[in-house]
C-alpha cells in the first residue's frame, strides 16, 4: 500500500563546519557552561591538555566562545565530533530562541522548552502559553544532526506577581514560577530574587486553582492529531523557516519524510488477537465469544470488597453489584455477567465492605477498617471504591480522595477499581448507558488480578 509520512524531525545542516572555542579543566561558577567528557572531542585533545588536570568524571568545560583567557582553545570540526556538535547545537539554538521566546527553560535532559503567548487570551486573571520543546540529535533517522520538534500543551501563568499574592502558602501552592522570562522551580530559586517577587509570577497548578478562582480544564477526547500537526507546522513557519535562523542552522528541507526502505509493514494476520477460545480481529466483539487468553489464577483465591458512602448504598453499590453479578438487562444492548464476560465471579467477603459518611471523613473511615481487618489467608482482595466525589468538582481536597484511597490500598497491597457514583446512577436516575462502562471496568479487574486479555 503506497503512503506518505511525515515525522516531527527536522534535519539540518549547520552553516559552519569546525569552531574555536576555550575549555576550563573546573565549571565557572558564573555562566553558562556545557560539560563536555573528552571522549566526545578526544580526536583535538592529543598535546593540548594536562591529564593531571582532569576532575575525576573526565570533563571539560566550554560556553563555546573565545572570551576567557588562560584556557585550552580547541579547533573541533562538528561533522568529526558529533557528540560535541550537540551541545553547540543547543547552545545557538538557546541563543537564538532568548529573543524571540517568551518564556525559555531547559529540561532536565537538556532540551529546550519555549513558551509563546497564545493570540487569544481567555480570562484576564492569568495569561496562557504555548509550550513547545526542541531535542537535538544525531543520524537517528538521516546521516546527520535532527530537531525533533514537539507541542507539550499549554500552560497558565497568573498575572498577579507573587509578591501580591500574601493569602497564599508558598509550602503548600507554589511549585513554578517566571521570572524575567525564565521558568523556575520556586524552592531552587536563587534567594536575590526574593527581593524582587513583583517580578515573580506562578505558574498555575490543580492545586491553587480553587485559590485563585480559576476553574478546570474540561478534557476534550477528539482526535488531536490535527491541531497539534497545524501546530508544528505553525511553529516551524513562524520560527525556524526564517532567514535568521537559517543563518545559523539550515533547516529548509523541512520535516523528514522517511523513504520506503524506512518504513515497514506487517503481516494482514498480526493485526489477529489470541483469545481462549478462538482468534479475532475486534476486541470489542471477538473477547465476549473468545474469553481471556490466560484466566485469573484460582491460587491465591480473589474476594471482591466495596468502599462506597453510606447514603448510595441502596442506589449505585446496590446497582453496580447486580451488574457485575447478574449482568446488565436491556432490551437492545445487554451485557453479560462478570463471570460470563471474564470467567472471574464476583465472590465477596461482605465483613471487609467499609462504609463512610462523607467525603470528609472518608479517608481515615477507610484507614482505619483496612487496619483493622483480619483479611483471609491466602488471598487476594479486590476493592470496588465507589467514588462519591463528581468529576466536576473543583475542590481539589475532595479530588485527591481519589488518589489517597488509591495509595492506602497499594501500600496494604490492595487492588481496586474505581467507579464514579455519578456515572451508575445520577439524580436518583439510573444511567441507561452504563453496559458501555461495565466492559472497561471488568477488563481492568481482569488485568489488576493478573489475568491476560489476549496475545
Amino acid at each position: 500500500m503506497d503512503q506518505t509520512i511525515q515525522l516531527n524531525v527536522i534535519p539540518f545542516k549547520p552553516m559552519i563546519d569546525e569552531i574555536i572555542c576555550n575549555f576550563h579543566y573546573n565549571k565557572p561558577t558564573k555562566g553558562s557552561y556545557a560539560s563536555i567528557y573528552i571522549d566526545n572531542i578526544s580526536t583535538v585533545l592529543e598535546g593540548k591538555i594536562d591529564a593531571s588536570m582532569l576532575n575525576e568524571d573526565n570533563k571539560l568545560y566550554t560556553n563555546f566562545t573565545l572570551e576567557d583567557p588562560d584556557t585550552i582553545q580547541l579547533k573541533i570540526n562538528l561533522a568529526d565530533n558529533p557528540y560535541f556538535a550537540l551541545h553547540y547545537y543547543r547552545q545557538v539554538i538557546t541563543e537564538y530562541f532568548r529573543s524571540v521566546a517568551d518564556v525559555m527553560y531547559n529540561n532536565f535532559t537538556k532540551d529546550i522548552q519555549v513558551w509563546f503567548k497564545s493570540v487569544e487570551q481567555s480570562d484576564t486573571k492569568y495569561t496562557t502559553y504555548f509550550k513547545f520543546t526542541l531535542k537535538v540529535q544525531h543520524a537517528r533517522l538521516t546521516n546527520g544532526p535532527e530537531i525533533v520538534l514537539s507541542f507539550d500543551g499549554k500552560s497558565k501563568v497568573y498575572d498577579t506577581p507573587i509578591g501580591q499574592l500574601s493569602n497564599l502558602d508558598p509550602a503548600k501552592y507554589y511549585r513554578w514560577v517566571i521570572y524575567k522570562n525564565r521558568l523556575h522551580y520556586w524552592r531552587d530559586l536563587d534567594p536575590g530574587i526574593k527581593n524582587d517577587l513583583d517580578s515573580v509570577f506562578l505558574l498555575v497548578n490543580n492545586n491553587v486553582k480553587p485559590e485563585l478562582g480559576i476553574t478546570f480544564d474540561t478534557p476534550t477526547f477528539t482526535n488531536r492529531y490535527t491541531k497539534y500537526k497545524s501546530y508544528l507546522d505553525h511553529f516551524y513557519t513562524t520560527y525556524l523557516h526564517k532567514a535568521s535562523f537559517n543563518e545559523i542552522l539550515d533547516v529548509t528541507k523541512g520535516f523528514y519524510m522517511p523513504d520506503s526502505e524506512q518504513v515497514g509493514n506487517v503481516s494482514a494476520e498480526s493485526k489477529e488477537l489470541q483469545y481462549g477460545l478462538s482468534r479475532g480481529t475486534n476486541p470489542k466483539n471477538d473477547f465476549k465469544r473468545g474469553k481471556p487468553f490466560r484466566p485469573i489464577p484460582n491460587k491465591p483465591a480473589v474476594k471482591f470488597f466495596f468502599i462506597f458512602q453510606s447514603n448510595q448504598k441502596e442506589s449505585s453499590v446496590k446497582a453496580l453489584f447486580n451488574f457485575l453479578k447478574e449482568g446488565y438487562k436491556h432490551v437492545k444492548w445487554p451485557f453479560p455477567s462478570m463471570e460470563t464476560y471474564i470467567s472471574q465471579p464476583l465472590q465477596l467477603d461482605i465483613e471487609a465492605n467499609i462504609q463512610f459518611e462523607d467525603v470528609e471523613s472518608a479517608y481515615e473511615t477507610i484507614r482505619k477498617a483496612i487496619k483493622n481487618y483480619d483479611r483471609l489467608p491466602d488471598t487476594h482482595y479486590m476493592a470496588l471504591f465507589v467514588n462519591p466525589v463528581s468529576k466536576k468538582e473543583t475542590d481539589i481536597g475532595k479530588v485527591n480522595l481519589y488518589y489517597q484511597i488509591k495509595e492506602l490500598l497499594l501500600l496494604e497491597g490492595i487492588s481496586s477499581q474505581v467507579i464514579k457514583s455519578e456515572n451508575i446512577v445520577n439524580n436518583k436516575i439510573l444511567n441507561d448507558d452504563f453496559n458501555t462502562f461495565l466492559p472497561h471496568i471488568e477488563i481492568a479487574i481482569l488485568a489488576k488480578l493478573g489475568a491476560s486479555l489476549g496475545d
